[in-house]
């Protein structure tokens, strides 16, 4: 005779449509419940991981074929059970190869060994990732092909490396030229804290939002600063290098060109973030999100900052 460790014992209510249970183990009771479905019946199976059924007809669970689509959840809860069970054990698998290579013992080791069973160890982890991702990805729906890619750790620091180096390059550049335009400090530094400030808002709100710093909103960053320099100068230049008029009538000028110049681009970033946000396209979610933050930023930062330094820096020269 068979002996089960955990069994459920199940009968049907007058009512027909639900069901008292009971689940035992050897020794004791361990749920009792009425009033179930039997959707909340296989749950609870799948929940104690029954080994036996008890019941007084089997005909007491349905028609034959609701009998069939039973056993056909019951299947598949066991092959689920089945595969969690076999997890469990990879992973105490992991841990007892971890276990048998203690830091005291790694020590002694040569360099090279360290890394043989810590790349082991990874390659190991990294295929038992991939099967229960697709094991979990499957449960959605077929799936006849797919393709999984990886970016390694070397690939990635190349990337942030070249990028704090294209950054350092284009900071010498912009300031050289801008310097060489102006040839006063003052203004220049002016023009250049305008691309600062803009930089610095964008890099905030990416912290804040969670954005990460990928080639994308690096892309709509050094954007941001072209567009920011572009007001900038275009503002210093018609106060200080343009003689006619009044400096405050070249300032308001200078600030209806800019404002269209930054509102129209500001349509347009808007305009591929709503394109993002409705075809899902995390690349032009990222540009337009930093673009259009960036520019509203431009506009304060341009007009209420630079702008009024500018005029200062003007009028004081003036009456020097």
């Amino acid at each position: 005779m068979q002996l089960y460790k955990i069994v459920l014992g199940i009968d049907r209510l007058p009512s027909y449509d639900k069901y008292s249970i009971v689940v035992m183990n050897t020794s004791d009771i361990l749920l009792r419940k009425e009033g179930l479905s039997k959707t909340e019946v296989l749950e609870i199976a799948q929940q104690y991981k029954v080994d036996a059924i008890a019941i007084d007809n089997i005909y007491e669970l349905g028609t034959e074929q609701e009998i069939k689509n039973l056993v056909e959840q019951r299947n598949i809860l066991k092959a689920k059970w089945e595969q969690e069970k076999n997890i469990i054990n990879e992973i105490q698998k992991e841990k007892e190869l971890i276990e048998k290579y203690k830091f005291e013992e790694l020590k002694n080791l040569r360099y090279t060994e360290k890394v043989k069973i810590i790349h082991q160890v990874y390659l190991e982890s990294k295929d038992k990732w991939k099967e229960n991702f697709m094991y979990e990805l499957s449960k959605l729906g077929k799936i006849n092909r797919y393709s999984l890619e990886e970016v390694s750790p070397s690939l990635s620091i190349y990337f942030i490396n070249k990028v704090f180096s294209v950054i350092i390059v284009s900071i010498i550049l912009m300031s050289i030229l801008v310097i060489l335009i102006f040839r006063l400090p003052l203004p220049s530094l002016i023009v250049l804290s305008g691309a600062t400030i803009d930089l610095i808002i964008c890099l905030g709100f990416m912290g804040y939002s969670g954005i990460p710093l990928t080639l994308a909103s690096f892309t709509a960053l050094m954007i941001m600063v072209g567009l920011s320099l572009d007001t900038d100068m275009m503002l210093c230049i018609k106060i200080l290098k343009i003689g006619e008029g009044n400096p405050k009538e070249r300032a308001y000028e200078a600030m209806q060109t800019g404002f269209a110049m930054t509102t129209t681009t500001l349509a347009a970033f808007v305009a591929l973030l709503v394109l993002g946000e409705l075809t899902k396209i995390n690349v032009y979610q990222q540009i337009g999100l930093i673009g259009t933050v960036g520019l509203i930023g431009d506009l304060i930062g341009t007009w209420l900052f630079n702008a009024v330094a500018v005029l200062y820096y003007k009028e004081k020269l003036a009456k020097s």
